[in-house]
């Protein structure tokens, strides 16, 4: 099993890389929310990954 070290919360940030704009999913706004389309297989994939 691998062994992980425990970081701070200011480390594990300074461990950050830049992701260009375009790779991010494109939002809009339905009412009062933030709306961003995921495919169903994301979808699928977050249901299967939720600790709930």
């Amino acid at each position: 099993q691998p062994s992980f070290q425990k970081k701070s919360f200011a480390q594990a940030l300074s461990n950050s890389v830049d992701v260009p704009e375009n790779q991010f999913p494109n939002t809009s706004i339905k009412g009062d929310a933030v709306s961003i389309k995921i495919t169903e297989e994301e979808y699928q994939l977050g249901i299967d990954e939720s600790p709930w």
